[in-house]
């Protein structure tokens, strides 16, 4: 079979890297095309994997770059459909759906997030989506008669115990064991999706480094241009290095969806500061169900210091955090091994599942 992978985001491809490679060792053909997106394209490179550039640059942050984009990026993906008589497509965007229906491919969705936060993906790209793969936690409402839900979460395709093993000789060169350990992760919030979202202000964010720099140290990842004061706190790392980083850390302080959930997993406690808190079910199950991240809305500065505060007292050694860890792994699925054999099987794995809510759970765990 041939198999088109299309990424738009760097955490699209820590979800299909592992059945990327399962899927080649059963000789399938599988071709990589990549969006040019934050490290998205550095990880490509880093794990020595080839691709197709859909995009030379990134690019500019407003929405007729945005329209224009989608339009062009569409466009190339219909030629690599074209030319290399594409089987199935494979991916977590849903822009080209169309240009995939109009060279008769289909395309199965890998989705996270509630349809009602993304009117526009129900509304004209849903339709030509043929078959949307989420986690129990994600409603896709008028599109859930096209969907097929499992226990846990996209992180867990590459982030579950079996699959990824934390290594301190990565990070020893910067972390200390004598001394509390703290992430800072701040996103663009630029994506079409992001309209009116706001996250960490800069004052915000040097409030909290003031404070937990008389703790211990901190480090900070970011999208986004920093002032001096603290981009000074930026870590410099390889994209791939970065869960390991994440794995050790004492603490996550983010307004960024994907590494929120990412640390969660690993069992790394995490407080959320942006629009979106209360608005996606797989953090709010994160959140409510197991107690792995905590959410605060924009604009609520003083419930954000307080809630640091708690849970920096709450476990002096992250005891408490991993034991909520493996509540949820053992609820879940490996993520990966689900995600290889729907691919393979397609569609007759649509079938499976349909005829069988338990298959996924029974068989992937």
């Amino acid at each position: 079979m041939k198999i088109l992978v299309y990424l738009a985001h760097p955490a699209h491809f820590y979800l299909f890297k592992n059945s990327i490679a399962e899927l080649r060792k059963k000789n399938h053909t599988v071709i990589i095309a990549s969006k040019n997106k934050d490290v998205l394209q550095q990880l490509l490179i880093e794990h020595k994997e080839d691709y197709v550039k859909i995009e030379k640059k990134q690019r500019a942050d407003n929405k007729i770059a945005i329209v224009w984009n989608s339009i062009f990026r569409s466009l190339r993906l219909g030629a690599i459909i074209k030319k290399n008589k594409i089987d199935l497509v494979v991916s977590s965007a849903a822009d080209f759906a169309p240009i995939c229906r109009m060279y008769g491919a289909p395309i199965i969705n890998f989705l996270e997030d509630d349809l009602a936060e993304f009117p526009m993906y129900s509304r004209i790209f849903g339709p030509f989506i043929n078959q949307i793969i989420c986690p129990v936690s994600c409603d896709t409402g008028r599109l859930e008669e096209k969907t097929i839900h499992y226990p846990g979460n996209q992180e867990l395709a590459y982030l579950h115990p079996n699959s990824f093993i934390p290594s301190w000789d990565i990070v020893k060169a910067l972390f200390s064991k004598d001394k509390k350990n703290y992430i800072f992760r701040f996103a663009k919030l630029t994506a079409w999706h992001d309209d009116n979202i706001s996250g960490i202000s800069n004052k915000t964010a040097e409030k909290i480094i003031n404070y937990l720099g008389a703790l211990g140290n901190v480090f900070i990842s970011s999208e986004r241009e920093l002032p001096e004061s603290i981009d000074k706190f930026r870590i410099k790392i390889s994209a791939k290095e970065m869960h390991h980083f994440l794995f050790y850390a004492d603490l996550l302080i983010s307004d960024s969806q994907t590494m929120t959930a990412e640390a969660a997993v690993l069992g790394t406690p995490s407080v959320r500061y942006n629009d979106w808190v209360g608005r996606l079910g797989y953090l709010e199950e994160l959140e409510t169900k197991y107690g792995l991240t905590f959410g605060v809305k924009s604009g609520e500065e003083e419930i954000l210091l307080k809630i640091i505060k708690e849970v920096i007292s709450k476990s002096e050694d992250k005891t408490y955090w991993q034991q909520n860890r493996k509540k949820f792994i053992n609820n879940s699925i490996q993520t990966d091994k689900m995600i290889t054999w729907f691919i393979e099987n397609y569609p007759n794995s649509v079938s499976t599942c349909s005829g069988n809510k338990s298959y996924i759970f029974n068989n992937f765990r």
